[in-house]
């Protein structure tokens, strides 16, 4: 056995990347990825609005309550339009999805959700998709303000039903 002391140095792919030249810069990269992003958008929309369509299904029409399950897939779904919206430049789309998932949190545990709270959030998605919705920022704002007030409301009466 000997004393002596080997070092190793891995090559470091990365590294000997970065010092080639080449590439593209980054904000070529980010108008590349902007313009692959508007090729897709009108498909993208399509999707999102199944969503909707699919939580509005699962949640069903008073007097129905939905399962536990649905629950859980409603908010699965209102967490992918959360993202994907927030990818598609859609930030009130996006705070919807979120805080329709918010919304579930605080109702976890609960026996019978009051639906007409996951409606609320169903009836302002849709209408964010409507064009005169989608080009007024005063009407999007006033939609995310009720939400928020709807989900402070749950909030601090715990489960119970928002009247």
């Amino acid at each position: 056995m000997t004393n002596e002391v080997k070092f190793f140095h891995p090559p470091n792919s990365l590294g000997d990347a970065m010092k080639k030249k080449g590439g593209i810069t980054a904000s070529d990269a980010v108008a590349r990825a902007e313009r692959n992003l508007d090729a897709i958008r009108d498909n993208c929309l399509r999707v999102l609005d199944g969503k909707i369509a699919e939580i509005e299904r699962l949640a069903g029409q008073p007097p129905a309550v939905p399962g536990k399950d649905d629950v859980k897939q409603i908010y699965s779904l209102g967490n992918e339009i959360l993202g994907e919206a927030g990818a598609l430049g859609l930030m009130e789309m996006s705070a919807v999805g979120r805080s329709l998932c918010e919304l579930i949190s605080l109702l976890e545990g609960v026996e019978k959700v009051d639906t007409r709270m996951i409606r609320v959030h169903i009836d302002a998605m849709k209408s964010l998709r409507r064009p005169e919705v989608r080009g007024d920022p005063k009407v999007r704002a006033a939609v995310l303000r009720g939400l928020q007030q709807l989900t402070s409301k749950v909030s601090a009466t715990g489960a119970s039903s928002p009247n």
